[in-house]
């Protein structure tokens, strides 16, 4: 693997790290974005980093009180300004593209959903359905947009793609690897972390797409970034 990132170095190959979320890049590679933003031009791409404006569901208010908010939009809104102060310490470009995190994520608006929330949403619970790798019909949509879009920030045929392997079996993960997968060839994908500490690894999905799987040695680094997410 190393002589994949001395390659990478060598070249000096764009970099792109696709997020799911806005600690996913920092908590799974971020000793190797450190290491390469020394050496090549490195951009970060959040994709699910808002809430939607309607009331959230009992899973969404559940995590919103473990995070030690009762304000969803000021808690993306922080999440977004520590992410951004974490990776200023890097010499790293940040995109957050804005799509709506699937705790939040609704495919109607009807007058019960205002009192059951659950009703209207794609995904109304965590356990249930963000956690288990199914990905919702409703989500078509927004798939196609989401690959659009990244096929043409990441429009350098040069450039290289890190993104989760999906240990996490979160719905917005395997969104983002299967677009990954779907759409570019220097791909290399990442372990994702603190999932990787109880879930097992999809050994199929490697398997079948003959991946490059990284996890970079240096644990001093990463434990330092991270330390800038509450």
């Amino acid at each position: 693997m190393n002589s994949l990132i001395k390659n990478i170095i060598n070249h000096k190959n764009p970099v792109y790290f696709i997020s799911p979320h806005l600690d996913d890049a920092v908590f799974s590679a971020g000793s190797l974005i450190s290491h390469l933003s020394k050496k090549t031009s490195v951009t970060v791409i959040n994709v699910f980093t808002r809430p939607s404006r309607s009331a959230p569901t009992l899973s969404a208010k559940a995590f919103l009180s473990q995070c030690g908010y009762n304000n969803d939009r000021k808690l993306f809104l922080d999440r977004i300004k520590e992410d951004e102060n974490v990776l200023a310490k890097l010499r790293v470009k940040v995109i957050n593209l804005g799509f709506i995190d699937a705790l939040w994520r609704k495919h109607r608006s009807t007058w019960l959903g205002r009192f059951i929330p659950e009703i209207d949403h794609t995904y109304p619970t965590y356990r249930w359905h963000i956690n288990t790798g199914m990905v919702s019909k409703r989500d078509h949509h927004l798939i196609n947009l989401l690959g659009t879009k990244l096929k043409k920030i990441v429009s350098n045929p040069d450039a290289v793609v890190f993104c989760p392997v999906d240990i996490a079996k979160h719905i917005d993960h395997q969104i983002v690897r299967d677009i990954c997968n779907s759409n570019f060839t220097s791909l290399i994908y990442w372990t994702d972390y603190p999932y990787s500490l109880s879930n097992s690894t999809p050994y199929t999905f490697i398997q079948n797409h003959f991946l490059k799987v990284f996890s970079f040695p240096s644990m001093k680094t990463k434990a330092d970034l991270i330390s800038g997410y509450q």
